[in-house]
């Protein structure tokens, strides 16, 4: 069952500031709230009847407080902030006395209908809509605990959570009553924003443009409150003419390229797009109306029927007809499909308009993603620029000391102009020792950089790579043959020797029977005595495609028991990469239970991993996935892997199905079953050691700030348990890290100088002072070099410490063990135990037999102790022969 709390929450105090590496100022994205209001504000509950979206609401809140500005609203009270669902914030009491509550009602109008219907609707507008809105006052919040909190001076549990909302509440008003501005979790997005010819520059293809935004929050820092400021983009359904959405969609140019009927399977694809949208109708200028889609019909306006019922008679009319009678339209596009809206009102595409502001929640499709990360990614000197321009829009301009923002100003909160600088450190990269018959042994990287030229493998499988076959999912093609042989020559070039340097080859169909196929290579790789089992399935994948892929690794990793190692066929048909066969040699290598480079004793014989390398230690990462929002028949998956030798450089790997209870929600950030996975590894590392770890590190990712209490109390408590169920006595020192990766902290290089080829702070760049908590024991590091865009460096958060870890050795540590990540030549930028744990949660993901791994998905509702046993019906688990193995 989830741990309850019952005790005081607490985690470690920081113990120091760290001193370790080159001492530089950077920039961030946070900005100093330079004053908070003087007084306490005042909290009312707000009711709105009937229920309405947050949109609606905020309109029905501004009426309100417009009608009543002399009534309740006077004075800075006018400038009260409402958060669109249940709570208000005023700078000043409203004028109510004991439990009386301001009661207002509101009119918001509404337009009128003109579809094809089987009755004709009478030629006048909606009754307008009602609501009454209730304000009751709830409670004066302080905000001068505040102070206390930015000086460190508060416990975990006493944090004064209603001020920090109420900040963040009054930060967001002004933006989110902005013209063209919706609102998306912390975000919010304009279709103008950034952007000079949006129909251009937001275009990611099949009806969709992605909007930039900003996602603003408020922070508690070192001794100052800030506001976090980041970019952000969201997807939504472009606007305008239904018909040129649809010629977007159809892959057309524009609507005049849709001269033949649609088919079948063209319009079933419109109505999965295009479904749930709102649209307005166009052909009556005096009469308009909103609709949402239900379908989109098979037949054209032409031959789309129904039953008019008009003048005491029933017809049954096409829609095309019917508009030309009803409204003596003549349809440009009868022989295109019409929109079902509610009440089996029909309307052609061609008089219809999608409304702005739309959001798309589905998964976008390769070519949509492709764009939609060529608009997201800026170079960190661009990125900071458009903050700055950004929080200039949505925050308020900077005009005489203040910005220029009423809101802000009537509850006394000034925000600085610039971002904060801050001091940082670039930590030293370790030295990286490869194989002793290498012609570089050791190299020291430089910028999270380095390459395996004059390099080999630091331990492969003594007996070399014999036992393997090769299935290409593709057309006979020599090609095949050559990529073999030059990753044959890699591969020795590395020190993984190659026994069988001609692999048995088969060319299959990627729709024929993947298991069947996949068990016949099996047989060819073990040789014609069939006395060994087989080492390496190597396959060629004709595309991207996820639904092979998952199959391949399903029968790989849990039907036959052998490694599979996948090769796209682009980087197969053409000419041979020595850099790309380089890479898979890695990879293979770790499978088959080598390690490619390790972090040597230096020439002072001083240990570059000390905490590891003192005493047995264990080092595990953990990650919990959910599957999508929409997705409610795959469970959350936990994984956890842990490391068998004093190098960090191999790992065991245990993982669960999360199973949901009844009453909770499906997705938990806790971890079940922790103990189990636990006691896997321990068993692991024991086997591998002959003792077990005295000393355990746990790097815990997927934990937002809201569940850190229940995390720690609950995974410590199953860690210690874990090692209790080992030995009644055993009691290993457990440290306990937090690692975020979805976090909206940026730091920018102040100078050119002073930031990586790409633009960005360099590797090792650490930071753990002014923008990280008042008290706790947490920074953020950089580990990696830029690639595209700016670099997102990880928050690591200590939330238990048994092992007494100073700033410099926590940092140290986790920097270097970036550095061993077994399948690149680069540091990566979260330590390689949680990426371990990622890729194994997402391989578990595979698992599942009978599963459609279409975007779409599935969705069932019903018992959910039913459901959990239809998961363990088809859930197989990894074959015995993996285990131990880093396969993944």
């Amino acid at each position: 069952m989830p741990h309850k709390q019952t005790h005081e929450v607490s985690f470690p105090k920081r113990p120091d500031v760290g001193q370790a590496g080159q001492r530089l100022v950077v920039r961030s994205n946070f900005y100093p709230i330079l004053r908070l209001p003087p007084t306490d504000i005042y909290q009312y509950d707000v009711e709105i009847e009937p229920t309405a979206p947050q949109r609606v609401n905020r309109q029905v809140f501004q009426m309100a407080v417009d009608a009543k500005r002399d009534e309740y609203f006077r004075g800075d009270a006018r400038f009260s902030v409402y958060d669109g669902r249940k709570i208000m914030y005023s700078p000043t009491k409203l004028p109510l006395t004991g439990t009386e509550a301001a009661v207002v009602e509101v009119i918001l109008p509404e337009d009128n209908g003109n579809g094809a219907r089987s009755r004709t609707p009478a030629p006048r507008r909606r009754d307008p809509r009602k609501f009454k809105i209730t304000i009751k006052y709830a409670v004066a919040v302080s905000i001068g605990m505040l102070s206390d909190m930015i000086q460190g001076k508060l416990k975990h549990d006493e944090l004064p959570l209603k001020a920090i909302t109420a900040l963040e509440i009054i930060v967001r008003h002004y933006p989110s009553f902005m013209q063209g501005v919706v609102t998306a979790g912390k975000g919010f997005y304009m279709r103008s924003l950034f952007a000079r010819d949006p129909d251009r520059e937001l275009n990611i293809k099949n009806g969709v443009e992605a909007w930039n935004g900003l996602k603003l929050s408020v922070k508690a820092g070192t001794k100052l409150m800030m506001l976090n400021a980041d970019l952000g983009a969201t997807t939504f359904m472009k606007s305008g003419p239904l018909i040129e959405i649809i010629a977007d969609i159809m892959n057309r140019r524009d609507s005049t390229e849709l001269r033949s009927p649609l088919r079948e399977q063209d319009c079933q694809r419109l109505q999965a797009i295009l479904k749930n949208f709102r649209v307005e109708t166009t052909h009556r200028a005096e009469y308009k109306r909103k609709y949402k889609i239900a379908k989109i019909t098979s037949n054209p306006a032409d031959r789309t029927t129904f039953t008019w019922e008009h003048d005491g008679k029933k017809d049954l009319i096409a829609v095309a007809e019917y508009f030309k009678t009803q409204y003596d339209i003549k349809l440009k596009f009868p022989h295109l499909p019409c929109v079902v809206a509610a009440q089996n009102t029909y309307l052609p595409v061609e008089v219809c308009a999608m409304l702005p502001g739309q959001r798309v929640l589905r998964k976008l499709d390769d070519v949509q993603t492709s764009n939609m990360i060529k608009i997201t990614q800026k170079k960190p000197h661009d990125r900071l620029n458009r903050i700055n321009d950004g929080v200039n829009q949505i925050v308020g301009h900077f005009q005489g000391g203040v910005r220029t923002n009423d809101y802000l100003q009537a509850f006394s909160i000034d925000i600085g102009r610039e971002t904060l600088e801050v001091e940082s450190r670039i930590l030293p990269a370790p030295t990286i020792s490869y194989g002793k018959n290498s012609r570089e042994r050791t190299v020291r990287p430089n910028d999270g950089v380095w390459n395996l030229k004059d390099k080999q493998v630091a331990a492969a499988p003594e007996a070399g790579l014999d036992r393997w076959s090769v299935i290409a999912f593709i057309r006979k093609n020599p090609a095949v043959y050559n990529f073999i042989g030059q990753l044959v020559q890699t591969c020795e070039r590395t020190g993984l020797k190659i026994v069988n340097r001609e692999p048995p080859v088969r060319f299959c169909d990627p729709r024929g029977n993947i298991e069947g196929t996949i068990k016949n290579a099996y047989i060819d790789a073990t040789g014609p005595a069939n006395r060994h089992k087989p080492q390496l399935i190597l396959i060629v994948l004709p595309d991207s495609g996820q639904r092979l892929y998952a199959e391949i690794k399903r029968v790989g990793d849990t039907v036959v028991g052998v490694a599979t190692q996948c090769l796209q066929s682009k980087h197969v048909l053409g000419k041979p990469n020595v850099q790309y066969c380089a890479n898979v040699c890695l990879k293979i290598n770790a499978k088959l239970g080598g390690y490619n480079s390790y972090l040597g004793k230096l020439g002072n014989n001083e240990s570059q991993l000390p905490f590891i390398s003192e005493r047995p230690t264990i080092v595990i990462g953990a990650d919990i996935t959910h599957p999508g929002a929409f997705d409610s028949t795959r469970p959350s998956i936990a994984a956890l892997v842990g490391s068998v030798d004093a190098g960090c450089t191999k790992f065991a790997s245990a993982m669960r199905i999360q199973r949901p209870r009844n009453g909770e929600p499906r997705r938990q950030d806790v971890i079940q079953d922790v103990k189990g996975m636990v006691v896997e590894l321990l068993k692991a590392f024991y086997e591998e050691n002959r003792r077990l770890p005295e000393l355990l590190l746990y790097y815990r990712d997927g934990v937002s700030d809201g569940q850190f209490a229940n995390v720690q109390a609950q995974e410590v408590s199953d860690i210690a348990l874990a090692c209790h169920g080992i030995l009644a006595n055993y009691s290993p020192k457990i440290t306990f890290v937090v690692v975020q990766k979805r976090h909206s902290a940026r730091f920018f290089p102040i100078q050119p100088r002073d930031g990586d080829r790409s633009g960005n702070v360099k590797a090792g760049t650490v930071i753990d002072t002014t923008v990280v908590d008042p008290k706790d024991f947490d920074f953020y590091l950089n580990s990696h070099a830029g690639l595209q865009g700016t670099s997102r460096p990880a928050h690591y958060y200590v939330l238990e410490d048994q092992n007494n870890f100073t700033s410099d050795a926590i940092q140290q540590l986790t920097y270097r063990l970036c550095y061993l990540y077994a399948r690149a030549t680069r540091s990566v930028s979260v330590v390689p135990p949680v990426y371990y744990a990622d890729l194994v949660c997402q391989r578990a993901r595979f698992y599942f037999r009978d599963t459609d791994w279409s975007d779409s998905g599935s969705s069932v509702s019903g018992d959910i102790a039913a459901a959990s046993r239809d998961v363990d019906a088809k859930f197989a688990k990894v074959h015995e022969e993996l285990k131990g193995k880093m396969f993944f």
